[in-house]
């Protein structure tokens, strides 16, 4: 519900701690129609596949793909279309159900952690599906129930028409759909790249529409460990990972908006809420549409985001002090880039466009029990500003995409506390700007330390084989798919921290789970 008394306000937070009336900004905000109430996730990875209406013909029609559990399927669906069911009861035993309620059941559970190959073929009111080993073509299942005379217009993959129900955790590799013997439409997973949608390869006018950013550049059905780098045999790579936890955009309703001033100064601000007896205040980055100030503050927007939602199992981190974004992420399985997938694969992708409810300006770390990340940025931040040394703010995203040209003009650059989620153009950036004679002022510590893509608002990061605490990269995928190029540590791939920042890696084990 919608409390009537729900206030916001805007305050500069890079000034002094609290929210104090001097730091309170005029800026207007405007509602819009859009209610502010609470809002529900969807998490969840799966396929779609869009049909044109005369694709298939409901005489004779078939489907054929590739996939591989990771985990017992409980309750999940493989395929959903009108007409039928495809998926695993309670028990994780592949069942066929038909529209009128009719099913067939196979007799042992699917196995998983193996490729499989699946075939579908609806003829004469019938439809039959077998499963397979990829490899040695035993039959592990056929199933079989009456279909009404219509053909789909649409086939889900890995998500139920039942909401209640959890999305699949499952790999993903090449679809084929055929009228007869004739294949009419096929598709391929790209080996890099991170698609929204495909076009289907052998025409047809079919569209897979991918939904909710699930892991693209896998091992796929033909992958044999003579390759790990997707981009030389692309064939060994073609499937995409599926996870009940993923979470690409959350699709909220914009409910206000923030006219930021033409002249406004580059700063960390916040947008406070109160509602229902409650106070929480958003941060967000104003970066200069000029240059000001000599010195620039490189804020580490991709760490914030790395970090952002972290789960932190008591088993593993023992907390030192409690704190609500935490138990939120927890609470809501949101991940960050050191969890796990609920299957126990490793997350390698981390969004904006998602509740960050772990960047804000009183966040306490539990691992410590002292602030980290954006709140002690601040603590720098406030003091350059109360000793009048001006300073301009640009983010990470800044760096990324305008690379030197962000620099352009300011004599020095200083770091955040905490800058370890670096992409190549960042680097590249920052050494040109020395190598034309910026200062670099190194206040952190983790500096430039893992290989990190970005592709709008996501960013990516494959951990490696030698991997952190709670995850490695599985052989063979430890290769960014928005990039293709080899993840890991920078040090790893020939540009260690120190020729940048002039000091080795140094952790602390107590503070640092990497």
């Amino acid at each position: 519900t919608v409390d009537p008394a729900t206030t916001v306000s805007l305050t500069r937070l890079d000034r002094a701690p609290g929210g104090a009336v001097a730091d309170a900004v005029d800026w207007r905000v405007s509602s819009t129609d859009a209610a502010l109430e609470v809002q529900a996730l969807n998490l969840g990875s799966s396929l779609r596949i869009a049909l044109p209406a005369d694709l298939l013909t409901a005489e004779d029609w078939g489907l054929r793909l590739e996939f591989r559990l990771t985990e017992a399927p409980h309750d999940r669906v493989l395929l959903a279309a009108n007409g039928f069911t495809l998926g695993f009861t309670d028990k994780t035993l592949l069942y066929l159900r038909n529209d009128r309620g009719d099913s067939d059941t196979a007799p042992l559970p699917i196995p998983a952690c193996r490729w499989l190959g699946l075939a579908l073929c609806c003829r004469d009111g019938r439809c039959i599906v077998s499963v397979e080993g990829h490899s040695d073509a035993i039959v592990l299942a056929r199933l079989g129930v009456d279909l009404p005379a219509s053909a789909p217009h649409e086939i889900a993959i890995g998500a139920s028409p039942i909401e209640a129900l959890r999305t699949l955790n499952a790999a993903i590799g090449r679809i084929v759909l055929t009228r007869g013997a004739p294949v009419v439409a096929s598709f391929r997973i790209p080996a890099t790249g991170r698609p929204s949608r495909i076009n289907a390869a052998a025409g047809g006018g079919a569209v897979l529409h991918v939904e909710n950013a699930p892991t693209f550049a896998m091992r796929s059905a033909r992958w044999d460990g003579s390759a790990h780098d997707p981009r030389q045999a692309p064939d060994h790579y073609d499937a995409v990972m599926l996870h009940d936890d993923d979470v690409g955009d959350a699709a909220w309703p914009v409910t206000h908006r923030i006219a930021v001033p033409a002249d406004a100064e580059s700063g960390v601000y916040g947008l406070t809420v109160q509602a229902a007896g409650h106070s929480t205040t958003w941060p967000f980055f104003v970066t200069p549409r000029r240059r000001r100030a000599d010195l620039v503050f490189l804020t580490p927007s991709f760490t914030y985001l790395a970090y952002a939602d972290e789960r932190l199992p008591e088993d593993l981190f023992p907390w030192r002090c409690d704190d609500a974004g935490h138990r939120f992420a927890r609470a809501n399985g949101l991940t960050s880039l050191y969890d796990v997938h609920n299957d126990g694969t490793g997350v390698s992708l981390a969004g904006f466009h998602r509740p960050l409810a772990t960047i804000r300006d009183d966040y306490l770390y539990p691992l410590c029990g002292a602030p980290h990340l954006l709140p002690v940025d601040l603590h720098l931040l406030r003091f350059l500003a109360a000793q009048g040394i001006g300073v301009d703010l640009i983010t990470d995203a800044e760096l990324h995409r305008d690379g030197i040209a962000a620099l352009a003009g300011y004599r020095g650059l200083v770091t955040g506390s905490h800058p370890e989620y670096w992409t190549a153009a960042m680097l590249d950036a920052v050494e040109s700007f020395q190598a034309g004679g910026g200062h670099l002022a190194y206040l952190g510590g983790n500096g430039s330390y893992w290989v990190t893509a970005t592709d709008g608002d996501t960013i990516e990061v494959r951990r490696g084989t030698r991997g952190i605490r709670t995850w490695s990269s599985e052989s063979g995928e430890a290769h960014l798919a928005m990039t293709g190029e080899p993840g890991g540590l920078w040090r790893h791939a020939g540009r260690p921290e120190h020729r940048l920042l002039g000091v080795p890696q140094l952790v602390n084990p107590v503070l640092d789970h990497h």
